[in-house]
């Protein structure tokens, strides 16, 4: 059992009631991985959110986010390769709006000066875990990953009903996708060691809470074995 459901089954909570939620079987006809904004904006310590912290003098403050989001990088890409390995989609989720001066996008995001505009260099995604032949690349205008977008249409044309979920920040953009893709009755999986967030405790407090009701969360590790062992013929 993961150490968040088994803190789950000490304390007040829905875990404690009926037991963990049912990890889903990983099998390439039903399951896609779901990467959440690592984009320049998001996950380059140089640019967009990054730069706007050093310009304001606050560097340090941002400092263990972005050594988080440098950790989780690789191990996105090791599970990206695993997934194209074994035939499942990768989907690129991204902070973009629609126009060049950006003014479709939410009231949310300019509120926070998300100002990923159509053009802006600062939404491409970082080379380490960009897209790959035509893996399909979503653009979002509001933190969570389905409101005004494509995503469950397309999710369900291809038959998708399980999400792998990776990305930045945990209780932000990740945390809203995950329980849009819950309430729209998908299985979700969410990579405790892909996603990252601004203080330890907030990563931790999002975590559990997810796992709680909305999603397994599991290693990286954890999700390629299921992979391999949902598809008998994977060969990493």
């Amino acid at each position: 059992m993961h150490p968040y459901e088994q803190s789950l089954l000490a304390m007040p909570s829905l875990t404690m009631l009926d037991g963990p939620i049912p990890e889903p079987k990983l099998s390439r006809a039903e399951s896609a991985l779901l990467i959440v904004d690592m984009q320049h904006y998001a996950a380059d310590p140089q640019r967009g959110l990054g730069r706007r912290a050093q310009e304001r003098g606050l560097g340090a403050e941002f400092s263990y986010y972005f050594t988080e989001v440098q950790r989780i990088v690789p191990t996105i890409a090791t599970l990206m390769r695993s997934c194209r390995a074994a035939g499942l989609e990768v989907i690129h989720l991204i902070s973009r709006g629609r126009t060049a001066d950006g003014r479709d996008l939410s009231r949310e995001y300019k509120k926070r000066r998300v100002l990923t505009t159509r053009d802006a260099p600062d939404g491409d995604v970082l080379p380490q875990v960009s897209p790959a032949g035509d893996e399909i690349v979503i653009p979002k205008a509001v933190a969570g990953g389905f409101t005004g977008t494509p995503l469950d249409a397309t999710l369900r044309s291809m038959e998708v009903r399980n999400l792998i979920v990776a990305g930045v920040a945990t209780n932000q953009c990740v945390e809203s996708t995950v329980r849009e893709a819950s309430h729209l009755g998908y299985d979700v999986i969410l990579v405790e060691d892909g996603c990252a967030t601004y203080r330890p405790e907030w990563q931790r407090f999002s975590l559990e809470s997810m796992a709680d009701q909305f999603a397994v969360v599991r290693t990286a590790a954890d999700v390629i074995k299921n992979i391999e062992t949902s598809n008998p013929d994977y060969a990493r």
